[in-house]
């Protein structure tokens, strides 16, 4: 998983907080490895603003793919 927060975040992975950015600023891109395969996930993105424009972006590599790309909207639903 890959991800780009402004400013502070943290993602945590079945419960499991696998990055932890929680500073500002912070403007940059953090990422993990995890095996996403075998079964559903619970996902858990946490992020907060500290002044200016909000924003964050949560990719993946797919398999078979080198680079990340967005986690298509059906891979996803709220819990």
């Amino acid at each position: 998983l890959q991800f780009f927060c402004d400013d502070g975040c943290r993602l945590w992975m079945d419960g499991r907080l696998v990055t932890d950015a929680w500073v500002a600023p912070h403007t940059g891109t953090e990422s993990c490895e995890v095996d996403l395969s075998d079964r559903p996930h619970r996902i858990r993105l946490e992020y907060f603003e500290n002044g200016g424009g909000a924003g964050y972006e949560l990719k993946w590599v797919p398999p078979g793919r080198s680079a990340p790309e967005p986690i298509p909207p059906e891979c996803l639903r709220p819990s």
